[in-house]
């Protein structure tokens, strides 16, 4: 449980999993239609979607319709979300699925990329510091602390990085971050409030997890 895991890890910051859209002729899709944009036709073959399973299966879980982990497999041209970003430029596809803080400098830099966090709420990609159980020594809090002021703290923003902050400390420190960037980087708490982490799950629960993968396939 998370509880357990006090003084062996430690949160650096976190990225939502958006969805990150190459527009064509200036078409976008609607914004608040949420994760339900994964199966619009007009991206059918054109979609990159994460590697893991159980992030694709949360994911479904948030789509209306019927069968929508089979429909969601079936749509998409690969599940490679460490590379979508060249896919993506590449033209090869059309939407992607990945965390802020790996396309950031993208959307800053290409005027035809558009990012959707949907206001349902989205997984949510942590980074952390482990301490492993044979060490002694405590976790480096002070030092990640020091990322989590100024200037230091402005670069994560505009990277993407969000450290575990009020609200009001991230805004103020995000000068370097586009308006139009914002509602993905720092949106309302209601967003907040709706997001979700995987936490690691037990052995039973990765057998039913298996068992609903295997039976999605297209």
């Amino acid at each position: 449980t998370p509880e357990a895991w006090s003084g062996l890890l430690l949160p650096v910051g976190f990225s939502p999993w958006v969805m990150l859209i190459r527009r064509e002729s200036g078409t976008a899709p609607v914004p608040n239609a949420g994760w339900n944009i994964l199966l619009d036709p007009a991206f059918e073959g054109k979609l990159l979607l994460p590697s893991s399973p159980r992030l694709l299966v949360s994911l479904a879980d948030r789509i209306d319709g019927p069968d929508p982990l089979r429909r969601l497999r079936a749509a998409a041209l690969s599940f490679d979300d460490r590379f979508a970003l060249n896919w993506l430029l590449q033209g090869d596809a059309r939407l992607a699925v990945v965390p802020l803080q790996r396309c950031m400098r993208a959307l800053q830099q290409d005027p035809r990329l558009m990012v959707v966090l949907p206001q349902q709420g989205a997984p949510l990609h942590w980074t952390l510091l482990l301490r492993p159980q044979q060490s002694s020594e405590p976790l480096p809090q002070a030092w990640v602390e020091k990322a989590w002021t100024p200037p230091l703290l402005t670069r994560m923003l505009a990277k993407g990085w969000i450290p575990p902050l009020p609200s009001a400390t991230l805004a103020a420190a995000a000068s370097r971050v586009p308006s139009r960037l914002m509602p993905a980087l720092l949106p309302p708490a209601t967003v907040w409030e709706s997001c979700w982490t995987l936490f690691p799950l037990d052995p039973s629960q990765v057998l039913s997890l298996q068992d609903r993968w295997d039976a999605s396939a297209p």
